[in-house]
């Protein structure tokens, strides 16, 4: 049985014409990392994890095999010896995490082999996972709106908040001043009246000199 890597035997794929302007993923991972290819993943498949029933291992197994698959019409055949070695996990297991993987109905084994018939890795077809994937993603949105929905709610709700303890502070500050204006005018007017009303004479005092008005009549019927 002749178990080749994918990837040995790919000749096919030319390096995309390098830009001068870098591109996003460039200038997250930078050029160098980025031209060591990447993969085309849809977050769903990360998202949907439990959904799928996976347990990290399978995902990962599964994702490496997604990286091989690089045209839609051509399928991925990564041999267990590439994906043992990429994961670290021995044969025996990456084979029994093939078998979950069909069983979920997300892969499907295609024997492969060569002129002489020999026996060569297997190919592997991923259309039950794009139609799970499928399948899931309308629940997937409905909750995304829904998120977005209860966001712009308490969004609008804090900025009613504000705007109420806004206008209120706006209000007292013009209740402020009205009082504050109120009392000055008062004080004001009391002031006038004061400055303006006619003195009573002070009257006499006895020890200088004056005597009551009683003392006064006495002396004179006297």
């Amino acid at each position: 049985m002749t178990d080749t890597n994918q990837d040995e035997t790919t000749t096919d794929k030319v390096a995309p014409e390098k830009k001068s302007r870098k591109s996003p993923a460039s200038q997250k991972w930078g050029a160098k990392v980025m031209d060591s290819g990447f993969c085309m993943l849809p977050s769903l498949l990360l998202r949907a994890q439990r959904r799928l029933h996976l347990n990290p291992t399978q995902l990962a197994v599964l994702i490496q095999i997604v990286d091989h698959w690089w045209d839609a019409g051509r399928k991925p055949y990564p041999s267990k010896k590439e994906l043992s070695q990429r994961l670290g996990i021995g044969e025996r297991q990456i084979q029994r995490y093939l078998t979950d993987l069909e069983d979920e109905g997300l892969i499907k084994r295609i024997p492969r082999y060569a002129d002489h018939k020999g026996r060569m890795s297997n190919m592997y077809d991923l259309q039950g996972l794009v139609d799970k994937l499928t399948e899931l993603e309308p629940d997937f949105r409905e909750a995304r709106t829904h998120s977005r929905a209860r966001i712009a709610a308490a969004a609008a709700a804090e900025s009613a908040v504000s705007t109420v303890k806004s206008s209120s502070s706006v209000r007292r500050s013009a209740s402020s001043e009205r009082t504050s204006s109120s009392t000055t005018s008062t004080v004001g007017r009391v002031l006038l009246i004061r400055r303006h009303s006619p003195r009573r004479p002070a009257a006499a005092s006895p020890d200088r000199g004056g005597a009551p008005d009683g003392a006064a009549s006495t002396r004179a019927d006297s």
